[in-house]
């Protein structure tokens, strides 16, 4: 009688080389085949033998074109998504106390500013000093808190529907002011559009205030500051004597009495 002491013989192992059927070993030892599959079949000396194994297809790319309306869609899913408060880890807060719930990945999609902002505690401290951003601890999970001291109601709800893909409405009085916010947050898919639509409406008061209130930005923005400059340059009678002439940037003057067009 075989002693109860015998060691017992380990599990077969199944590989390429060993299929199930095979003939049992003729020993308690098996030897299996370790040869790695090659990651890149192509790659080996055999190449020639894998010719026309696959299908007729193989070497044709089929491309998935996004409809027309594909990012407007999504987007506006995404939207909907903000408004029943799903999945949002954002909330923005105005200066006057209004709350609006976002998504940091669409904040820093629309906004390179709030992009690094959101992405780096180191950084997040120093825009805490440069634009007057604070933060209070999340009530639950991982939702930030951003008061943004720059920005009343009207103007963040502007920038928040724009980013999530809808239109929007502003007093045209407050285009200069969205511009500067525009530009501080590096928001150009509304900096542009905001620059555009202050072209159109440009008389002398809004010259005057666009020259005082958004010099520098102005030369950020191409057109607008085509269109302003050769507004003054034609029209600069005008302006000399509006009441806020007075208080344009002499850097900015001097660019107006050494244009081409001045008369």
């Amino acid at each position: 009688m075989a002693s109860n002491n015998s060691p017992t013989s380990p599990p077969t192992l199944t590989t390429a080389s060993s299929p199930v059927d095979a003939a049992p070993a003729a020993s308690n030892s098996q030897t299996i085949d370790q040869t790695p599959f090659p990651l890149h079949p192509y790659d080996s000396d055999n190449e020639s033998e894998h010719a026309g194994e696959e299908g007729p297809c193989s070497d044709s790319l089929a491309v998935l074109k996004l409809a027309p309306d594909a990012n407007t869609t999504l987007l506006s899913e995404i939207n909907r998504l903000r408004k029943a408060g799903t999945w949002c880890d954002v909330v923005l807060t105005s200066n006057d106390g209004v709350e609006f719930h976002a998504h940091k990945v669409v904040l820093s999609a629309f906004s390179t500013y709030l992009a690094t902002l959101l992405s780096s505690s180191s950084g997040f401290r120093e825009a805490i000093v440069m634009t007057s951003v604070t933060t209070n601890q999340p009530a639950v999970g991982d939702v930030l808190h951003l008061r943004l001291e720059s920005l009343d109601s009207d103007l963040l709800r502007c920038i928040v529907d724009f980013a999530y893909g809808c239109d929007t409405t502003l007093p045209s009085a407050r285009l200069p002011e969205l511009l500067l916010a525009a530009h501080s947050f590096e928001m150009r898919r509304i900096l542009l559009p905001t620059a555009e639509l202050l072209s159109n409406v440009l008389d002398t008061q809004l010259c005057v205030r666009l020259l005082v209130e958004c010099g520098p930005v102005l030369q950020d923005t191409g057109a607008l500051w085509t269109a302003v400059s050769k507004y003054a340059a034609k029209r600069f009678g005008q302006l000399v004597v509006a009441p806020d002439f007075s208080r344009i940037p002499p850097s900015i003057l001097m660019l107006l009495l050494l244009d081409d067009d001045l008369s």
